[in-house]
């Protein structure tokens, strides 16, 4: 028997790697930037805990299935997402010589995690106007 791919388990795995790998990391400083986006850092942040958040619900349908209701897995997903972040800002805080926890970029992480959430809700409740 062939095990099915579980791939949006693996695509939430990955990418949760990549958010914490991209928050402890040291990354050299740039100069010159040629765009300037005001609060750049903060919807990287949003958007990193979005696609978490996203990612989280629908690998959790895929790996319980039916035992869990759609409703279930947002709402751990969004508690997952936002309990991580708060701990990767306390590790950038505690334990990273250049980077420094901010409670606006667990702001920003909540809200991305909320818009994720609500991405997955509308795609499950049949209000997706994509179809």
């Amino acid at each position: 028997m062939v095990a099915k791919v579980k791939i949006n388990t693996f695509l939430w795995a990955g990418w949760l790697l990549l958010v914490t790998y991209a928050s402890l990391a040291t990354f050299p400083e740039r100069s010159g930037h040629f765009i300037h986006v005001p609060h750049l850092d903060k919807w990287v942040h949003f958007l990193f805990y979005g696609v978490m958040a996203f990612l989280g619900a629908k690998a959790i349908k895929e790996l319980w299935g039916q035992k869990v209701r759609i409703v279930q897995a947002i709402f751990f997903s969004f508690g997952f997402a936002v309990v991580y972040g708060i701990i990767i800002e306390g590790l950038q805080y505690g334990f990273t010589e250049n980077r420094q926890g901010d409670i606006l970029d667990i702001l920003a992480n909540t809200l991305g995690a909320l818009a994720g959430i609500y991405l997955v809700y509308r795609r499950y409740s049949g209000t997706w106007p994509l179809k």
